[in-house]
């Protein structure tokens, strides 16, 4: 039995002589069995893909959980936003810290650069754990706030705009 035998009729296992199947054998609920989780992959792929906006695709406990256990979170006034050539990718976010919510690591007045997840319509959608930030919003916000690890980094994309 050759792997493409095996895969059409579903066998999995040790391949013998006992079991070969000709090639040309074709079996109409093979094909039924072998295609069974295509309709769900396309129905996920065309939601997925059919909006104009990105989403995360972790549930949100785990977002909600980054921003619980995140060691610094710091409100900060953005003085600049600088955009990827080539999106998506990460915004250099700048500015100066003018809260501290959370953790020792930051002071007020402390001038920051973040790296955020950012995007922009018509760019190629990544489906993943991300959330990007529209690069025309993150640019307008005046403010943000950030959940950031012990070395600085956005933790898991936590980054929230701020009128």
């Amino acid at each position: 039995m050759t792997i493409d035998d095996a895969c059409l009729t579903g066998q999995r296992g040790r391949v013998t002589r006992a079991r070969a199947v000709r090639a040309t054998t074709w079996r109409p609920l093979a094909l039924g069995t072998a295609l069974r989780g295509v309709p769900l992959a396309l129905g996920l792929f065309g939601a997925l893909g059919s909006t104009g906006t990105a989403h995360a695709v972790m549930p949100p406990w785990v977002y909600e959980q980054a921003r619980r256990d995140a060691p610094n979170v710091i409100v900060l006034d953005v003085s600049g936003v600088e955009a990827p050539a080539d999106p998506p990718a990460n915004c250099l976010v700048r500015g100066k810290v003018v809260k501290v919510e959370r953790g020792a690591d930051y002071k007020v007045g402390q001038s920051v650069a973040l790296q955020v997840p950012c995007t922009r319509e018509g760019a190629p959608r990544i489906v993943g754990g991300t959330i990007w930030q529209d690069i025309p919003s993150l640019k307008a916000a005046p403010q943000g706030r950030a959940y950031l690890d012990a070395a600085g980094n956005v933790v898991l994309s936590q980054y929230e705009r701020l009128p």
